[in-house]
């Protein structure tokens, strides 16, 4: 299967502090590493489904509210889990131009776009305020994502030994505010 059947996405908007961890661990992945298929999206919306098509697995970063900052985590997006009424219920009450991960996930479902995994990457935001660079916590809880997202990417096939070094340096110059 290999790395062609994979897709890292990050999202995030960098001028909100935090908030930005998704989309710089993306560029930041890009940058250092460019056999692998990488998108970098400071929101998602529902025109975005057809990053699902072809794919083995779609690994979405994104920064969470999550405690204890510092440990970031990976969270299986099961929309086929979901009762049909709930998905329909989901898709209603939803913003076209902003869509969470997980209602992006369930879109590309009801659709019939998605027919491998989706995971998120959640890394916690310290702080979420316009005007901030990357938190030192951000920057941390970015690194220790490294070996969640490449056991991950192994396990579908695309065995990578990330450069832990170019993306730690990457990570910092992405999440520095200028």
């Amino acid at each position: 299967m290999g790395c062609e059947s994979v897709l890292v996405v990050g999202v995030g908007n960098r001028l909100y502090g935090d908030d930005g961890a998704g989309s710089c661990l993306a560029e930041s992945l890009r940058r250092c590493h460019p056999e692998l298929n990488v998108e970098v999206h400071e929101t998602l919306s529902f025109w975005e489904t057809g990053i699902f098509e072809g794919r083995s697995l779609v690994v979405i970063a994104d920064a969470v509210n999550a405690q204890p900052l510092g440990s970031p985590k990976l969270y299986k997006l099961e929309p086929r889990a979901l009762p049909p009424e709930e998905v329909s219920s989901l898709l209603y009450s939803a913003d076209p131009h902003d869509a969470s991960p997980a209602l992006l996930v369930t879109l590309a479902h009801a659709a019939g776009v998605l027919k491998g995994d989706c995971y998120l990457l959640g890394i916690p935001a310290a702080r979420v305020e316009l005007g901030f660079g990357l938190s030192e916590e951000a920057l941390r809880a970015m690194a220790l994502a490294l070996p969640l997202l490449e056991r991950l990417l192994s396990r579908y096939g695309c065995s990578v030994n990330l450069k832990r070094e170019c993306l730690e340096n990457a990570f910092r110059e992405c999440g520095a505010m200028r």
